[in-house]
């Protein structure tokens, strides 16, 4: 299986797209998860994963309590991630 792992902060707008054009590519390869870590959003960025997750089970949300920033995000994603291969 194969995880990409994704820092997310306010990105509600972006989320959708980036989630289709990983499907796409990801998809044809067999097993994956993508995993969307919230570092803190205070935009709809959650609820829009949430939604991403409703349609599809590869998606995987990992929402920290705070904006603890961009390396703690990919760290606490990496250790979430259950793929053979981590992608960041």
């Amino acid at each position: 299986m194969i995880s990409v792992c994704l820092p997310v902060h306010d990105e509600a707008e972006t989320l959708p797209r980036l989630y289709e054009r990983l499907h796409a590519v990801l998809s044809p390869y067999g097993a994956y998860e993508i995993l969307f870590i919230d570092d803190g959003s205070r935009d709809d960025s959650f609820a829009v994963m949430q939604a991403l997750h409703a349609r599809d089970p590869n998606v995987k949300i990992l929402r920290l309590s705070r904006n603890f920033g961009h390396q703690i995000a990919i760290t606490a994603g990496c250790e979430a991630a259950r793929g053979d291969a981590v992608i960041l």
